[in-house]
């Protein structure tokens, strides 16, 4: 009986003992998370004691937008630089930072004229211009290869034209009058009918223009009927386009400097749709100014265009057939300069 009993109250103990180990077990893993979690919450302290105060954080932003823009500013401003000395020419640096645009200078002022997707673009290939030490140029992108002309009047004198021919010349715009920028009078290029002969024979394709100052349909249709009548005898010798030649005169007095763009407009389509009745093909001449800021270029798209700018590039993304790339050429058969030109379609042949 004495034995059980001893033996009952060791089981007693050692199970009493266990549970003490075991709660001391568990009292040790507790104290050990709490060291873990106290640890951790020192070092966030730590951390949030090396972090920026909001203010302190906007400033630091701040200032990275400071430096980058600075740092932006700086290369702009470099090649603003290194474009000024190679072109010296502030119109093309601003062009090459707007090249959805097209930059134009007219009246004073420059225009920032969104270039547009509903107007037809022509695809010319700028890389494949070719200019050679003369200063001609050409164009083959294996598709279209360039057509070698140039436009005269009588202050080119007598023209040999033989020997334009014999130059490379194909084709011939040939002045047949002009209105009056200040009286509105018509005069007659005095070597019109001599130089339209003349290329025929030679076999350089014909075209014509008329110098306009025209400020009203009516003007422009007499203009048209004007040119019509010249050359009535001739119409067989006139394979290229007849065209209205839209500028703007230096003179600020010049009669149709006064027009608005859409009344020029006007006066362009009465010429062009008057030559188009009557069997020719109209053509309009421009520069940049006239065809983006002076007259309504969208109402004119469905006419064929001769683009004159004279540069080593097509400053124009809309389509024209004909560039003028230069008013100070050099042709044998043409006394001193003379315009050159090329065209980029062969269907006036």
């Amino acid at each position: 009986m004495k034995k059980n009993w001893v033996k009952a109250l060791i089981i007693i103990l050692v199970t009493v003992g266990l549970m003490g180990v075991s709660l001391l077990g568990v009292y040790y893993v507790m104290d050990e998370k709490q060291k873990e979690l106290e640890k951790q919450v020192l070092d966030l302290e730590q951390e949030l004691n090396t972090r920026y105060t909001e203010t302190e954080l906007n400033f630091k932003i701040n200032q990275s937008v400071e430096e980058a823009e600075e740092d932006t500013r700086q290369t702009m401003l470099k090649d603003v630089k290194e474009m000024l000395l190679e072109t010296n020419s502030s119109i093309k640096v601003i062009r090459h930072y707007y090249p959805e645009d097209l930059v134009v200078v007219s009246g004073g002022k420059f225009h920032f004229l969104p270039i547009r997707d509903d107007l037809k673009k022509h695809n010319y290939d700028e890389s494949k211009l070719e200019f050679s030490e003369d200063g001609e140029v050409t164009y083959n992108d294996g598709t279209v290869s360039s057509i070698k002309g140039v436009d005269v009047s009588q202050y080119q004198g007598n023209i040999d034209w033989d020997k334009v021919k014999a130059d490379g010349v194909e084709f011939a715009f040939i002045r047949t009058g002009y209105r009056g920028y200040k009286t509105g009078k018509f005069a007659g290029d005095d070597l019109a009918l001599d130089n339209i002969q003349g290329a025929y024979k030679a076999g350089v394709g014909v075209g014509l223009y008329f110098f306009s100052q025209a400020i009203n349909e009516k003007e422009a249709v007499e203009e048209a009927e004007w040119v019509i009548d010249l050359v009535k005898d001739y119409s067989d010798m006139i394979t290229y386009p007849i065209v209205f030649d839209l500028e703007k005169m230096s003179p600020d007095s010049a009669r149709m400097n006064a027009l608005s763009a859409e009344e020029r407009t006007r006066c362009a389509i009465a010429f062009l749709d008057r030559i188009a009745a009557e069997g020719y093909t109209p053509m309009l001449y421009g520069n940049l100014e006239m065809f983006a800021v002076l007259a309504e270029f969208d109402k004119l798209e469905a006419y064929d265009k001769w683009f004159a700018y004279y540069d080593d590039c097509i400053y124009f993304p809309y389509d024209f057939q004909i560039w003028q790339y230069s008013d100070s050429g050099s042709v044998d058969g043409i006394p001193g300069n003379v315009d050159l030109d090329i065209c980029f379609t062969t269907k006036y042949e």
